[in-house]
């Protein structure tokens, strides 16, 4: 495996791994179902694709900037190095696609294709000074928010069909045991929540019984060291509070899809989308403060922990007494390791 490193290209070596298990999966007498995981890494920042990909995008650039530590880039910087480095990020993207296509070509090349669910999704978008800053750490403006989802299953799930409606990842889960024919009532959040996940199952196969696509709401947060953000949206607009405040923005995401022009007071219309918002937020809130499920604690040690370090996910400390915080400090070794709050790399994206 490739060393941990926000610079290093971990895709072939992961996708090989891949094809190496579903090599050994086939030469198996049972061939029982396969259910496989895979985490690719390379689009995340630092931007720095391999070629030809670091030029496809942007080939006639002649500056310095490289896609390393875009964390530290500035509102100012020039605008050829700022679409040098969306750039690079899409070229990410696309190395990462012909990555991908190798799996689809070995199950296409087995016959597996029509009887294989893909699905294809991500866990945050990218911030590039849209709303004045960028990476993904810090705000839930919709270019953060909003990633892919795409599902192939050609055996259940009707093709080319396009839902515009908002789902989370949350729904996910659920969506593919529906999917499976698999029911499962262990997943989820518990019952009586404000906010509840859903199987989509039924109109991705096309059940007229279903009726009309969900309304379905989500509750995105990105916490981080120095503040957070929580909000609420639905399919026409969208609560952002700021850490904790009574400072929000509101936006109406039919009418203003890229969020520059925040509710001032006025327009009715969006004054009634907010007086909504803000009671959902209320309900969503007392719900949080009196039956949030806490993660269990968990013992990081050697090669994880190492790992967690190079990517910038935990942070070593010195065994001083721990300070207790939603980031939770957790056992390594007589040494604390501080896991920054969701969102604070991940970029919490329930979208």
């Amino acid at each position: 495996a490739p060393a941990a490193s926000r610079e290093g290209i971990s895709s072939p070596q992961l996708i090989d791994a891949a094809l190496g298990w579903l090599n050994a999966w086939r030469e198996e007498s049972s061939r029982s179902p396969f259910f496989l995981f895979l985490h690719l890494w390379d689009v995340h920042y630092d931007f720095m694709p391999p070629p030809p990909f670091d030029t496809l995008f942007d080939p006639g650039y002649s500056g310095t900037v490289d896609g390393r530590g875009i964390e530290g880039v500035g509102s100012n910087i020039p605008a050829p190095d700022l679409q040098h480095i969306i750039a690079l990020y899409d070229g990410e993207i696309r190395f990462t696609d012909e990555e991908l296509g190798r799996i689809f070509a070995r199950l296409r090349a087995w016959n597996l294709l029509e009887d294989t669910l893909i699905v294809v999704t991500a866990d945050h978008g990218e911030e590039f000074f849209e709303h004045g800053k960028i990476g993904h750490s810090t705000e839930i403006y919709e270019e953060s928010l909003r990633i892919p989802l795409i599902l192939s299953y050609p055996r259940r799930v009707r093709k080319g069909q396009i839902f515009e409606k908002q789902v989370r990842l949350m729904d996910i889960p659920e969506t593919i045991l529906g999917l499976a024919g698999i029911a499962d009532d262990t997943i989820g959040m518990p019952d009586g929540a404000p906010l509840q996940s859903r199987d989509l199952s039924p109109w991705l196969r096309g059940d007229e019984s279903a009726g009309g696509f969900p309304e379905l709401i989500a509750f995105p947060e990105n916490y981080v060291w120095i503040g957070s953000r929580t909000g609420v949206r639905t399919n026409s607009a969208k609560l952002i509070r700021h850490s904790g405040t009574k400072l929000h923005e509101v936006f109406d995401l039919e009418r203003d899809p890229a969020e520059q022009s925040r509710w001032k007071g006025g327009d009715p219309p969006l004054g009634q989308k907010r007086a909504e918002l803000l009671k959902h937020e209320e309900v969503w809130k007392a719900w949080v403060e009196t039956e949030s499920i806490e993660a269990p604690k968990l013992d990081i040690r050697g090669r994880l922990q190492a790992q967690l370090e190079a990517l910038g996910y935990i942070k070593t400390e010195p065994s001083e007494p721990r300070e207790e915080s939603r980031s939770a400090d957790h056992e390594t070794g007589g040494k604390a390791v501080k896991v920054p709050p969701p969102g604070q790399e991940a970029g919490t994206t329930d979208g």
